[in-house]
């Protein structure tokens, strides 16, 4: 399974939510949701390509010194636990 870390890659370059949907042209409640999520959302090339340039711009605007990179974002892991009724429900909407 394929556990998604895009909390994590907020929380240690300090990015918040809705800066990162004025970077990406997604809504703060997308991003949101987004960010819940455990495993990998499904996602586009074409909007995994930009929240990657999002959180690139928005973790080192002046140096730009560290990339971003997709395995940043995701790891596989042999299980993840499973959400409950009400996470299911905020991942889904």
């Amino acid at each position: 399974m394929i556990r998604w870390k895009l909390k994590e890659v907020m929380g240690r370059h300090h990015i918040k939510s809705s800066d990162l949907a004025k970077h990406t042209g997604r809504s703060k409640n997308s991003i949101s949701r987004l960010r819940q999520s455990l495993t990998f959302p499904r996602l586009s090339a074409k909007e995994l390509n930009d929240l990657i340039k999002g959180l690139e711009e928005l973790a080192n605007p002046k140096t730009k010194t560290r990339r971003i990179d997709i395995s940043d974002l995701m790891e596989v892991v042999d299980d993840i636990p499973e959400p409950d009724d009400d996470d299911r429900e905020l991942i889904s909407a």
